[in-house]
């Protein structure tokens, strides 16, 4: 399954972290590696940019915090962490528990403000929002592969996840955090938006503050963007036909991000006079526009009225202007700040969710994954939950007959937990998707299995869309119920339309079955949704095949069920993520 990868730097400091970031039981300053020790700044005619600050930075800032990273003396899951949980919310945290209880209650006030703001109902979150906050860069780095990001999301269809680092300097982590879940209640919407506004709209509602007795977002931001020193760098028809900026250089992405979110600051901005234009609905319409099939240029055109050199004067005349108004909403119209649960976890538990996490990050990190399940079953021999995770974390390293005793074992021991029987049908599915194994005799016997395990599954946990799609997926491998499997396929896609993988698969069966029609729907869906240039191409080339009446071979499924045994390549989307 193929996800939008994200990994561009933002929020750089100019120089290696100061002394008070340090973990207190590390090398004094005198031992650290010269290039670790606090540098000058450079400048330059430009170096007063955050984008070219990161420029001088990022050779120093990532050997200085990989150091740190190896500089402990015991493992970090022994240090103290938390679970606090709210209606929407579970974080999971080694900063101070007043520090996370407290973010935890502004996450849940944050939730209300896009409501609020929003002016229409979110759609219903289909799994539940997991967030591990560290509060130091050896925890972080140690269980992010020594990413170079801030912050990621990482949304599956078992639950989201957002990762967020210590921050840098004035970047406020929760900030982080806000950016990544607007991407999120977006991902949800059932709407395609485009990059510069996805982005632009995470930035605008994430710098929020509390100006009298008001919760204001759309603020000249903090840090991160100068709204008075953006630099043009990209014409407006470029910035909005982008979809991925990953490969771009960092002057050019922090330009992208600075552009986006100035565009939307100004689209979303009142009229600053009777006679000035209200934009507000006319972006609506471009939107819908675009979510119809019109071409970008096409939907422009209907939706502004205008070209993109007067919008751009437009939004640039918007940035001179002293303060940005933003929006605000009165704080006593604001459900008050909620209550939290919260208790500190145990040393195997916190290996458990460690886990899960390192699970995620694909095969290269497999060993540390089964390292850590198996510290909480050392304490916790019974726990199904982390059996279940070593299983997939042995069938990530294709020891398949040990991935499959410890997936059993952990449906023994937890038969009444939904993600112990996905999980060992995940795995029996994968091992006939492998193409060296499909033609194996006990291959269909092991998707008979694997289907019973995903009904078990369904009656344990009936909305989980995991539990559906990997239903549907192993009906439609066995090829005996193509309805069944388009019934199951299609509820686990109505709640997950970033996963256009599935989407893809209902297109083959509908091909399969002769209903052009409905295939024509759906790749028409994937085509808009895919990040995947590759899955991308091969929609279009089935929908031009439609078009032209030609008889279509059968087109065998994709084997892999999404999250099956290798995750999606890269598959977080971080802080400053250009495309997700």
């Amino acid at each position: 399954m193929d996800m939008p990868i994200e990994s561009p730097i933002r929020h750089l400091p100019s120089h290696c972290l100061p002394s008070h970031c340090l973990p207190s039981h590390c090398l004094p300053s005198h031992c650290l590696p010269s290039h670790c020790l606090p540098i000058r700044r450079v400048r330059s005619k430009r170096s007063d940019h955050p984008s070219d600050r990161a420029r001088h930075t990022l050779p120093w800032l990532l050997p200085c915090l990989l150091f740190l990273a190896g500089c402990r003396t015991t493992t970090i899951e022994q240090h103290e962490w938390r679970q606090i949980d709210t209606p929407h919310f579970t974080l999971i945290s080694n900063a101070r528990g007043t520090e996370s209880a407290q973010l935890a209650r502004e996450l849940e006030r944050f939730r209300a403000l896009v409501l609020r703001v929003s002016g229409t109902p979110l759609a219903p979150e289909p799994v539940p929002t997991r967030i591990f906050l560290f509060a130091d860069w050896g925890s972080y780095f140690a269980y992010t592969a020594g990413t170079n990001m801030l912050g990621f999301n990482y949304p599956t269809l078992r639950a989201n996840y957002l990762v967020i680092s210590p921050g840098v300097y004035h970047t406020d982590p929760k900030r982080i955090i806000f950016h990544e879940y607007v991407h999120y209640l977006l991902r949800h919407q059932r709407t395609r938006y485009p990059t510069w506004f996805d982005e632009g709209l995470a930035e605008f509602l994430s710098d929020v503050r509390e100006v009298g007795d008001e919760l204001r977002v759309g603020n000249i931001p903090r840090e991160g963007i100068n709204a008075h020193a953006i630099q043009w760098r990209i014409p407006l028809r470029e910035l909005m036909a982008t979809d991925f900026v990953l490969d771009w250089r960092p002057a050019r992405i922090a330009a992208f991000y600075g552009q986006s979110w100035a565009t939307v600051s100004y689209l979303l901005s009142q009229p600053v006079s009777t006679d000035a234009i209200d934009r507000r609905p006319q972006l609506a319409t471009y939107l819908r526009l675009l979510n119809a099939g019109e071409p970008r240029a096409t939907a422009f055109e209907a939706a502004f009225g205008t070209n993109e050199a007067e919008l751009t004067r437009e939004v640039r005349r918007h940035l001179q202007r002293r303060r940005l108004p933003g929006i605000g909403v009165p704080i006593a119209e604001l459900p008050p700040l909620a209550d939290v649960r919260h208790r500190v976890l145990a040393s195997h538990a916190v290996a458990a969710e460690l886990g899960e996490l390192t699970l995620l990050q694909g095969q290269q990190r497999a060993p540390l994954a089964e390292q850590l399940f198996n510290r909480a079953l050392a304490v916790q021999p019974a726990d199904g939950a982390a059996r279940a995770g070593l299983a997939l974390a042995l069938a990530q390293q294709q020891r398949y007959e040990e991935a499959l005793a410890q997936a059993k074992r952990a449906v023994a021991n937890t038969p009444t937990l939904a993600r112990v029987h996905i999980d060992l049908a995940k795995i029996l599915f994968g091992l006939c998707g492998d193409a060296a194994r499909a033609t194996h005799p006990d291959c269909r016997r092991m998707l008979e299995v694997a289907r019973t395990h995903f009904e078990q599954s369904v009656a344990l946990a009936p909305h989980a869309p995991e539990a559906h799609a990997g239903m549907g997926m192993t009906l439609a491998q066995l090829q005996e119920d193509h309805a069944g499997a388009i019934e199951h396929l299609s509820y686990a896609y109505d709640l997950s339309q970033w996963l256009p993988q599935i989407g893809m698969a209902i297109a083959k069966l509908y091909l399969a079955e002769g209903r052009q029609a409905e295939a024509r729907t759906s790749l028409t869906h994937v085509v808009r949704w895919a990040k995947s240039e590759q899955l991308r191409r091969e929609a279009e080339s089935l929908l031009a095949s439609l078009q032209a009446d030609v008889q279509l071979p059968a087109t065998p499924l994709r084997r892999d069920l999404p999250g099956v045994v290798e995750p999606p390549t890269g598959g977080a989307t971080g802080a400053s993520r250009p495309g997700s």
